[in-house]
């Protein structure tokens, strides 16, 4: 059971509330359904179990109204005060009381649970603090999910449906429409012509980052609104053009005037016209396909790249992206690179002081800053050992108290066993002292069970994390020796193990500092200078090689010459 607590001080109450409704209907009825016979009921509950804490500091009710819906004065009150955690257990007479939707009492669970209230019925057998009322609950809630499962099932058919008869899915209008009331759309005269230079651009070839940038310079924004929120009216959109934002608009197939159906691929006319024509759509996709750059993984080995998806833009925070170059290096092979994906998204619009790095360059770089670190075999051999006593000296208290928890789930499975053979034997017919220790058993095998289950979670992330720190040392003490002899995909593994994340930003050698510590380097490639950030896997090892021997080390002082 929840207690109500506030900052810093723990307290035993729980802070009950008391919600009573009935309907115009049920006002008709007898004195049982009223208003104050409700009342009247919740309380004697509450005063029973005042020896538990409860205390009544609630009283909500919604006299007149149906059950529904969930939009009613008295249910909008509790839901604000669950949210402001101001209560610890709701309190009705039945569970219709609350609503008369599996689906709306799902949804309230759901908000009761993330803010730790119960809910009590004081005429069903549902007491959400009890390992018995949790298992009624349970079974509500499965009849819920599959009521929302059958109704989205329903709207998808009707959805489909209405998609082949030509009328407009739901919602907000794509750029260059309107919605013209009568599920169809008509065209926004200001927006349309945007869309038809996108598509007059990519045609002469233009890729969508160019195209992106072109509109950016017109003076050109997506389409703004006003979202109306409960504490006001909030401006969203009027935002500059991506390339992701004008390949959308031309792939979308709404402006030939035909849409896809939800889940499925096939094309449907719509009720509207196309902004541009069929034939037009057609070849606008043929051009985006033709400059669709080809996937890394299905490139040969000299275009792939060691640091994909672990070097980030230290003045953007975007990851940096691999990218094949133009011409060949004086060897003939292509010139990689690594672009910030502001660059991507905004072409000559960005504002990002990197743009892009050279590919061979920084994986050079990366792969010489970890052989210098596996050089040092005895300092990785010692750090393991004590990171090995370590683990073991803090695992020992964890399994003893796992060993603890074992024997006592096993006694409490007894005596759980040895209640349902006497439940069976009186044919249900339990006194009540005989279901209160019942009770008391499950409650306290559930709890048992819990505390394991977080022991056990513990151990397994102390024995991960050691067997993480053996993989990466022995990476790490072979890496020099095994590295050049590797094919692409297992040096990009072997760089997996041991790097996290790489943050590179543009400096002045002149100016900015480069501090000595462990991950900080400053790298110059050409006339540009660099600071390189390295996050390592499993910090602790690489720190004690650093503070051992690569310190003072050449490559740390000065980078790569």
């Amino acid at each position: 059971m929840p207690r109500g607590h506030s900052k810093g001080q723990k307290s035993n109450i729980v802070r009950c509330l008391a919600y009573a409704r009935v309907s115009t209907e049920e006002q008709t009825h007898g004195d049982y359904s009223s208003i104050d016979n409700q009342q009247r009921i919740m309380r004697s509950q509450v005063e029973c179990r005042e020896g538990q804490g409860w205390k009544l500091v609630h009283e909500v009710t919604d006299p007149g109204r149906s059950g529904s819906s969930l939009d009613r004065p008295g249910m909008r009150e509790i839901i604000d005060l669950i949210r402001a955690e101001e209560i610890d257990l709701v309190i009705v007479l039945r569970i219709d009381r609350l609503t008369r939707s599996i689906k709306d009492f799902y949804h309230l669970w759901e908000a009761m649970e993330a803010h730790g209230v119960e809910l009590f019925s004081c005429t069903e057998n549902i007491d959400t603090s009890s390992p018995l009322g949790k298992a009624v609950l349970n079974i509500i809630l499965t009849f819920a999910e599959f009521e929302r499962e059958m109704t989205a099932e329903r709207v998808r058919e009707k959805q489909i449906e209405e998609v082949k008869e030509g009328k407009k899915h739901p919602g907000m209008a794509p750029y260059g429409y309107e919605n013209d009331g009568n599920r169809s759309l008509r065209s926004n005269s200001e927006e349309a012509k945007v869309v038809k230079k996108i598509y007059d651009w990519v045609l002469k070839g233009d890729l969508p980052a160019c195209v992106a940038n072109k509109l950016n310079e017109k003076g050109h924004r997506t389409r703004s609104r006003n979202y109306n929120r409960k504490d006001g009216s909030t401006r969203v959109g009027g935002k500059k053009w991506t390339a992701d934002k004008v390949q959308r608009i031309v792939r979308n197939p709404v402006y030939k005037g035909f849409q896809v159906a939800p889940g499925g691929t096939e094309e449907y006319k719509g009720r509207w016209s196309g902004l541009v024509s069929p034939e037009i759509w057609d070849a606008a996709q043929k051009c985006l396909d033709s400059t669709r750059p080809i996937p890394l993984e299905s490139r040969s080995n000299k275009h792939e790249m060691l640091l994909k998806g672990k070097l980030f833009c230290g003045h953007c925070g975007q990851a940096m992206s691999p990218k094949p170059g133009g011409k060949p290096d004086k060897d003939g092979n292509p010139r990689n690179y690594y672009v910030c994906q502001n660059v991507i998204s905004y072409g000559r619009g960005s504002d990002c002081a990197i743009r892009n790095l050279p590919g061979k360059a920084i994986d050079d770089f990366l792969v010489e800053i970890i052989g210098e670190f596996g050089k040092h075999p005895e300092i990785i051999k010692e750090t393991l050992a004590n990171t090995q006593k370590e683990a073991k000296r803090s695992t020992r208290p964890l399994k003893s108290e796992l060993a603890r928890l074992r024997k006592a789930i096993k006694e409490r499975e007894g005596e759980l066993d040895a209640s349902r053979r006497i439940l069976k034997q009186s044919k249900g017919k339990l006194r009540k002292f005989e279901l209160e220790e019942a009770e008391r058993i499950a409650e306290s095998l559930e709890g048992l069970n819990r505390e394991k289950s977080v022991i056990e979670a513990q151990i397994k992330h102390s024995e991960g994390h050691l067997l993480n720190e053996h993989m990466v040392a022995e990476a790490l003490g072979n890496f020099s020796e095994v590295f050049e002899s590797l094919d692409f995909q297992d040096r990009s593994r072997l760089m997996e193990l041991l790097i996290e994340k790489v943050r590179v930003t543009a400096i002045d050698p002149e100016k900015d500092k480069i501090p000595s510590k462990l991950g900080v380097y400053d790298l110059q490639i050409r006339t540009s200078c660099y600071r390189i950030d390295v996050d390592f896997c499993i910090k602790a090892l690489f720190q004690e090689i650093w503070n051992k021997a690569v310190k003072s080390s050449y490559l740390n002082e000065n980078g790569l010459p």
